[in-house]
């Protein structure tokens, strides 16, 4: 078979050389590039983690003390003597629960039903001689503090009317059983906080963010979605990171969620703060993996190709030693051939230093002297003859 290119075995010397300087040094330029950015990119994608769940940590931390801070406040009230009179009149008896709304914006409505559930009195007259005997917050507060999960204002909504615009009316219960100084109990104080609270809370967190595709989740315990955007709003969600949060209580993972994208997640569960149990929440803060990850991404290929940078100018130094070493051979070599044809005036060249090649023109040298002395006294016993 005809060759087109030349074999292996043909192939000189410094390129021979050139060729394996520049495979070593660009295959270990390359693995320590792939190494070092993988690494990077790692603890790059570990600190996005934290980060998402420091943010939902953060803002589970708020509600839950804020929470707390009213489930303590609604007790506190509830042991008030004045709040004892409330089951007998109506009258002069709304400033104090009025100056209680007035504390915190985030009261909706408080009020105080009595025993059979009828209420006596209330902020702005709101509600009063309604029956509330079969809402949740009256009948799970008649023996201990209560705090109920969000849901729907039934009641309030027909007469705290919302704009068009305006999502409905959603609200979270605080309760707390009030008892005479005999002991007896006379009815219930209850308070409504809007959710509107919780919805500017982690509006505020991502306003902080330093992204805009991070999304804030708050799950409750049978995992419906009651907070996030509105395709989610309400939806059943059986992720991995929420059954990690319930074993794990904060931490972060990757996962594909139902939409089909895969996003990195950061989670934390609700534990609750001091005496106040919590409502078995999960914060849940997502960001797409392609946004999350585009920093560690450019990096790695800016590690990568810096370090194929570096090797493409070691690979240069690579063939220029190659040709330093090889051009006192090739010049050995070319002199040995025009000896071969008979010039006897050949020069070899003189290299410096005291290395192989510079041993080997000496020996070479004193080789041609040898044969030339030889030559000489052959030719003299040849004319003697």
């Amino acid at each position: 078979m005809r060759r087109f290119f030349p074999s292996w075995v043909n192939i000189s010397l410094g390129i021979r050389l050139g060729i394996a300087f520049s495979s070593i040094t660009l295959f270990f330029s390359l693995v320590l590039g792939a190494v070092t950015g993988g690494i990077a990119q790692k603890q790059i994608e570990h600190d996005m983690g934290q980060r998402l769940a420091l943010v939902a940590n953060q803002l589970i931390n708020e509600v839950d003390r804020s929470l707390f801070e009213r489930y303590r406040e609604i007790q506190i009230i509830a042991e008030f003597e004045l709040v004892h009179r409330f089951a007998q009149a109506r009258t002069n008896h709304r400033p104090l629960l009025e100056s209680l709304q007035n504390t915190y914006s985030a009261y909706t409505w408080i009020g105080f039903a009595d025993q059979q559930g009828v209420v006596q009195v209330s902020t702005r007259g709101l509600l009063e001689g309604v029956s509330v005997a079969e809402r949740d917050w009256f009948v799970q507060a008649q023996d201990q503090p209560f705090v109920g999960d969000v849901h729907e204002a039934l009641l309030l909504s027909k007469v705290l009317p919302r704009r068009a615009d305006q999502p409905p009316l959603r609200l979270l219960d605080i309760a707390a059983p009030v008892y005479s100084d005999q002991g007896d109990r006379l009815g219930v104080l209850g308070a409504h906080i809007t959710w509107d609270w919780v919805e500017d809370m982690a509006a505020s967190l991502l306003d902080r963010s330093t992204t805009g595709s991070r999304e804030i989740f708050i799950v409750d315990a049978l995992g419906q979605v009651l907070l996030g955007p509105g395709a989610w709003q309400g939806q059943h969600l059986d992720l991995g990171s929420l059954r990690q949060a319930q074993t794990q209580a904060q931490g972060y993972t990757i996962e594909r969620w139902p939409d089909g994208q895969r996003y990195l997640v950061g989670f934390v569960s609700s534990q609750g703060y001091n005496s106040y149990p919590g409502l078995g929440w999960t914060i849940l803060v997502s960001e797409p993996v392609a946004t999350a990850f585009r920093p560690a991404q450019a990096l790695f290929w800016k590690i990568l190709l810096g370090g194929l940078g570096l090797g493409s100018g070691f690979v240069a130094i690579g063939w220029i030693a190659a040709q330093r070493i090889t051009k006192p051979l090739l010049q050995i070599s070319a002199a040995a051939d025009q000896i071969r044809e008979g010039n006897r005036s050949v020069v070899l060249p003189s290299p410096k230093g005291h290395n192989e090649v510079t041993r080997l023109t000496e020996a070479f040298s004193q080789l041609m002297a040898n044969l030339f002395a030889q030559e000489t006294q052959l030719r003299q016993s040849n004319a003697e003859l």
